[in-house]
């Protein structure tokens, strides 16, 4: 159950991802509350590179790190992405679905296990285009409950709860908290503490786990022009078109990492 449990805890991740299309730097943190987070601070951000993606009639984009390995990932007409394929074929290799609405109704991660092929499928469930329930199941098994989402009745998310298989109940993983100007400013977990505190102005947004690890995002021109990681720091260049060119990492004394994007069409 617990190989399961940190599978899905990816697939949801990734969730945040493939809405995030191209803006993937794999560090962020491995949690559904990033989705949540960006869907309030990104989502303008997100609509704005999709349609640069469907302007530019981008069906694939790879990424090709410096210093070996990268990442191809996929899109359909509408900029949103279908396959996440990684290098190394030991990291899952994604498909996502997604209904009229473009809502991601499904991520499919295909990969061998000891009893040959199989597949994983985290399903999501909406309601009033709200994201109201995540399940998960492998090929052969029935699915089981994963997250369930609440909003209150200004349509804001209020609570999340997540599965607790030894009592087959849902309790509370967090409680959604917002400021004067009705922003999410963090969150708290079951017992009442602050878990995720949330700042911003006109041209950034950071949020501290636990008020250890934090991420920081300084935007421009409605496009991400540096993610700050602690002692991190990613940083977008973009070409003419108003894609991305490449990133470049760069961590404390530690030689710059440079990954270059190249892009196929339609």
């Amino acid at each position: 159950m617990k190989s399961k449990l940190l599978l899905a805890a990816f697939i949801i991740l990734f969730c945040a991802r493939a809405n995030a299309q191209i803006y993937d730097d794999t560090f962020w943190p491995d949690d559904c509350l990033s989705s949540a987070i960006h869907e309030t601070y990104l989502k303008d951000v997100y609509k704005s590179y999709r349609k640069t993606l469907t302007d530019n009639k981008v069906k694939k984009a790879v990424l090709t790190v410096e210093r070996g390995g990268g990442f191809t990932i996929e899109y359909n007409g509408n900029g949103f992405t279908t396959d996440f394929l990684n290098s190394n074929p030991n990291f899952p290799q994604l498909k996502f679905v997604y209904d009229q609405n473009n809502n991601i109704s499904s991520i499919i991660n295909p990969y061998v296990s000891e009893k040959g092929f199989d597949t994983t499928t985290t399903s999501y469930f909406y309601e009033n285009e709200k994201l109201v329930k995540v399940e998960m199941h492998h090929k052969e098994e029935p699915a089981y409950p994963i997250l369930q989402y609440y909003y209150n009745t200004a349509g804001s998310l209020s609570e999340i709860k997540n599965f607790a298989p030894e009592q087959s109940v849902f309790i509370t993983f967090v409680k959604a908290d917002y400021d004067s100007d009705g922003m999410l400013s963090g969150f708290f977990n079951q017992s009442g503490e602050k878990y995720y505190t949330i700042t911003h102005d006109a041209n950034s947004f950071s949020y501290s786990e636990n008020n250890h690890q934090s991420y920081k995002y300084i935007l421009s021109d409605n496009k991400i022009k540096q993610l700050i990681m602690g002692t991190r720091t990613l940083d977008y260049f973009y070409n003419e078109n108003g894609l991305i060119d490449y990133t470049i990492l760069s961590n404390g004394k530690a030689e710059p990492v440079k990954t270059v994007y190249s892009y196929e069409h339609y």
